[in-house]
């Protein structure tokens, strides 16, 4: 940064610099990946367990409660947390052990301004805290939407079993319950798109602010 901020023309000087930063963002770069995939069958084992556990309470809870829609409907959803590795529990631990990284680089990165100007670094800050907040705010909307979400899923779900199961071939074309599930899927198909928009909106509101952050 002194370099750069200097004005200096001294080329072999700058370019060492160049190598020297090249070399150390290889070197750890390197290290990040090697610690990272030697820990991710760890990850993988964490969210194993919580399945198991999960399971075993599921095998042994009492027979009554499978009788109850919204019981059933939980369980549903918490399986969400264990369905990969990409979200969910194992999700999680690779987010937070990529976090370390990111958290340094911010580190780095605010030292490099605060040297170079207050005001660029101040400006900087006030705009990561707008970007987190719209961020936040975002997600705990769709969080709160997610489950009625989840719920016209399991109502397609529903109809594309049925609709598809060919023990019932005969009275589709007997009875005519043709119409019945085409009518069922358009209403459903509009309704969905509705409550889509509305689980979406805040992602089109935001977006502007966040793409300015």
């Amino acid at each position: 940064v002194g370099i750069l901020d200097s004005g200096v023309n001294d080329l072999v000087r700058v370019l060492r610099v160049t190598l020297i930063y090249s070399g150390l963002f290889i070197l750890f770069s390197i290290l990040e990946r090697q610690i990272y995939f030697r820990n991710y069958n760890y990850f993988s084992k964490v969210r194993l367990k919580f399945l198991h556990d999960a399971g075993e309470k599921n095998m042994t809870m009492d027979y009554g409660l499978g009788e109850k829609a919204e019981f059933l409907k939980d369980i549903e959803t918490s399986q969400i947390a264990f369905q990969s590795n990409i979200k969910g529990v194992e999700g999680n631990y690779h987010k937070i052990f990529e976090l370390g990284g990111t958290f340094l680089s911010f580190i780095l990165l605010g030292i490099m301004l605060f040297s170079l100007s207050y005001f660029i670094f101040l400006v900087s800050l006030i705009s990561l805290g707008v970007y987190v907040y719209f961020r936040k705010y975002s997600a705990k909307y769709k969080h709160k939407k997610k489950e009625k979400l989840n719920e016209f899923s399991r109502k397609v779900d529903t109809l594309n079993r049925e609709a598809s199961d060919f023990k019932y071939g005969k009275d589709l074309k007997l009875y005519g319950f043709k119409e019945m599930f085409l009518n069922s899927f358009s209403h459903l198909k509009e309704t969905y798109k509705s409550y889509f928009r509305k689980y979406t909106k805040t992602e089109a509101l935001i977006s502007p602010i966040t793409a300015f952050c």
